[in-house]
Parts: C-alpha cells; sequence; structure tokens
C-alpha cells in the first residue's frame, strides 16, 4: 500500500524533511503501525508516537487507530492551541 506523510512545525524539523511517500508492508494497517514501522526505520521518527503528536488522514482529524489504504495521505503535526 503506498501513501504520502506530511510533517509540520518541530516535527519536521526533527524528521528532516516536510513529505515523503512510502510502500508498506501489509502488516501495516492505521496510523500507531505505521509510526511503529517509522521508527524501526530510524530512531527520529520516534517522536511520533508522543502524546505530543496528533495525525489527520485524508485530511481529517484522526486518532492513531485510523485505518489506512492505497493512496492516504498521512500528517502528523503538534497540537492546535488558541489564544
Amino acid at each position: 500500500m503506498k501513501i504520502s506523510i506530511h510533517y509540520f512545525s518541530w516535527i519536521r524539523e526533527a524528521i528532516g524533511v516536510d513529505a515523503e511517500s512510502f510502500d508498506l508492508p501489509d502488516t501495516v494497517i492505521d496510523v500507531r503501525g505505521l509510526a511503529i514501522w517509522l521508527q524501526g526505520r530510524h530512531e527520529k521518527y520516534g517522536i511520533l508516537l508522543g502524546n505530543k503528536v496528533r495525525c489527520a488522514v485524508d485530511q481529517s482529524f484522526a486518532h492513531t487507530d485510523a485505518p489506512l489504504s492505497t493512496g492516504s495521505e498521512v500528517a502528523f503535526f503538534p497540537p492546535v492551541t488558541g489564544g
């Protein structure tokens, strides 16, 4: 399954790129699985597993159990605050 990932703010800075595309193994079925798989590729992705990171799938806010499918667009970003 091929997906695209976008990183925003300090997450982008920590990972070192603003976007990537991957062809995922069949075992990656949700956002949490994606974050774990990415961390297995490089330790810098470990920040995606923290509770200070939010995500969206196909431009809608999502939880880490949100399913992924071919063509999904995943975004990781810091919590949004108002003020």
